[in-house]
Formats: C-alpha cells, structure tokens, sequence
C-alpha cells in the first residue's frame, strides 16, 4: 500500500471515535517573535450524526505583550463554520499525516517558532509540532485555505 494510500484509507471520521468529543486543530503563528504572534483554532466535532468544522482566526496584539503575560493579547477577527464534505475529511487526515512527518522532519527552535497542534479534548491524540520551519506553515497555510473554501 503506497503512502497516499495509507493516508487516504485512515479510519479518522469513524462516528465512535468522535461520540462527545473535539479534534481541536491549533496553530500559533509567530509575527510578535518569541512571544508569539496570532492564533488559528478549528474545531472538529460530530453533530446529529454529521462532522462539522468551526474555525477561528484571531489578530495578535504585539504591543500588549508587557500587560498580558508576557503574550500578545488576541482578538477575534473570522469564524466559519460548515459541514464537512469527504474532501474536507481527507484533507484533514492528510494534514493530520503531515504533522507526523514535520515532527521528525523539522528543526526545533530556541527561542521563537511556530507551534503547530492537533488534540483530542479526550487527551487520546496529542500531536504538537514547534518549529521555525516554513515548510510546515505552508503546509498549514494549503490547507486551511482549502479546507475553509
């Protein structure tokens, strides 16, 4: 089985996998340096049988770092939500699949980076990528442009 295959044919969107609980997709882009920057958070979750997708974008305040913790302080800017259509599950699989790949792949940085997540609210899935890399925010980039159109 080829590894396109393999991503293809994961059993991801199985209803029983999904019964009371969120995949949460997080990344945490890094324009305020390594304090950080905005957030993007997409929530995946089954509703009357079906999948949905609520996706966040927030905008970062890097003048608020010194008042807010040390973190730029967020505001809400979009939030889309939709059903998930078979080519949006795939894309998230695939996206899911290159995560994994960027986790052996990607330099770790010392101090400032992209943080790249996806978490199950159950605690059963913990991927998290941090890194300087561009590859992986493109990646990231491709596909939540696709996923949201």
């Amino acid at each position: 089985m080829t590894q396109k295959s393999q991503v293809d044919s994961t059993e991801f969107f199985n209803p029983d996998n999904f019964w009371g609980d969120t995949l949460l997709i997080r990344t945490r882009f890094m324009e305020c340096g390594e304090w950080g920057g905005h957030l993007e958070l997409s929530k995946v979750y089954l509703k009357d049988n079906e999948f949905y997708v609520t996706y966040q974008k927030y905008s970062a305040d890097c003048n608020s770092i010194k008042e807010n913790n040390g973190e730029p302080s967020q505001t809400l800017v979009k939030t889309i939500t939709k059903k998930l259509l078979d080519k949006d599950k795939l894309l998230i699989r695939r996206y899911f699949h290159q995560l994994v790949d960027a986790k052996f792949r990607e330099p770790t940085p010392m101090h400032a980076g992209y943080i790249f997540e996806i978490t199950k609210s159950d605690k059963s899935i913990n991927l998290f990528v941090y890194t300087w890399g561009v590859t992986t925010r493109n990646e990231y980039i491709e596909f939540i442009t696709r996923l949201m159109e």
